[in-house]
């Protein structure tokens, strides 16, 4: 019996006497009952008969953290997701509650950690990769990990075996943001220019401010204005909407300053820079993929490639790889470089901003309607 090993069980000829008494087919079926009851001497009975008692152990008794090994995967990563609840984004949060509810919990939730083994997750895993969809078994995998790390973290368990399931796994396909090449530049900024639809404008707005900051898309579509200092001419995106979570500033160049003022005047909202079209809240993310699809653009470009192609063409003409990162607000990789290097290159990246936003007109000269703008 597996229970043996953590609790002494006794015929019934023992003569203490228990403070709870259960079935014999409540015991088997769900050893987890007793999860509750460490401190106490449980009796278990069939046809009112005492087969045995369970005693504590004395492990158990002199070391409460173990009572976690009679903890079930359930409660451990509900426990894990309401610390990381804070930390994570909304989204991020909400996708991982989804993916629990949806798959991990009817196969996991009542499973005691330790008694999960390796081919219990691979099976479970197998069945999605059967099914084709490799990348979710790959997220499941990822949940699971981190609940199991998690465990090991509060003294519940020693080994986390996932890393060794993921190379048993038909691995994903990485596939990067479609991008274009510099010298096809000119005819996407014509091409977003002459965009036309219904609702075209405030599209094409985000659209030329995206390629402007190259800032990733939810970062843009949920500006608000109180986030500018058109004043200082700086952008400073808080941290809770930060993918790093940390507050990032990005200099605004001529061409930004302008076209907000142009965006303002067409929206006049006064909370948000990028409003949809009816309610008082952001644009919707898909209006931007979508514009591109309709202008030629799909498996070409995506609006994440706005960052790429800044990326590259920024690097190719000298600018400081460590003040485009920062632009980029990538984390840098290496940890004891990341603990050292906390320059903010801020005036390097006002030039450069000055610069892309200089380089981008000169490739379309109506890309920027210019009433005051005034090229330095």
């Amino acid at each position: 019996m597996k229970l043996k090993s953590k609790f002494n069980i006794q015929n019934e000829v023992e003569t203490t006497q228990a403070s709870k008494l259960i079935s014999y087919s409540a015991f088997v079926k769900n050893p987890e009952l007793i999860s509750q009851s460490f401190d106490e001497v449980i009796g278990v009975i069939r046809n009112d008969r005492i087969l045995f008692y369970i005693h504590p152990s004395q492990n158990v008794k002199q070391n409460k953290e173990s009572q976690g090994h009679l903890l079930t995967f359930g409660s451990l990563i509900e426990e894990y997701y309401q610390i990381k609840k804070h930390e994570w984004s909304e989204r991020h949060y909400s996708e991982k509650l989804r993916r629990y509810e949806k798959d991990l919990k009817p196969t996991f939730k009542n499973k005691l950690i330790n008694q999960i083994s390796i081919d219990d997750v691979i099976n479970f895993l197998k069945k999605y990769q059967q099914r084709g969809v490799i990348d979710i078994s790959h997220r499941l995998l990822s949940d699971i990990s981190q609940v199991f790390d998690y465990a090991i973290i509060t003294n519940k368990i020693e080994i986390n075996f996932c890393s060794k399931i993921r190379k048993a796994l038909i691995q994903k396909k990485v596939k990067g943001h479609a991008c274009i090449v510099e010298n096809e530049l000119p005819a996407l900024l014509n091409s977003i220019c002459s965009y036309q639809n219904e609702r075209s404008e405030i599209i094409k707005y985000a659209l030329k401010f995206i390629s402007l900051t190259f800032v990733r898309v939810n970062e843009l579509l949920k500006a608000e204005w109180s986030e500018f200092d058109l004043t200082e001419n700086v952008w400073t995106i808080p941290a809770n909407r930060m993918k790093m979570k940390r507050e990032h500033r990005v200099p605004l160049s001529l061409q930004a300053l302008e076209l907000l003022e142009q965006i303002q005047a067409y929206t006049n909202n006064h909370q948000y820079v990028f409003p949809h079209y009816f309610y008082n809240k952001p644009l919707k993310s898909n209006r931007l993929i979508y514009a591109l699809y309709n202008l030629g653009y799909k498996e070409k470009m995506t609006v994440h490639g706005f960052r790429a192609l800044a990326s590259s063409i920024l690097n190719n003409n000298g600018f400081n790889p460590d003040a485009i990162e920062k632009q980029l607000a990538h984390e840098e990789a290496n940890r004891v470089r990341r603990a050292y290097n906390r320059a903010d290159y801020f005036e390097t990246r006002v030039d450069m901003m000055q610069w892309w936003s200089d380089f981008l007109v000169e490739r379309c000269n109506q890309y920027i309607e210019k009433k005051q703008l005034v090229l330095i």
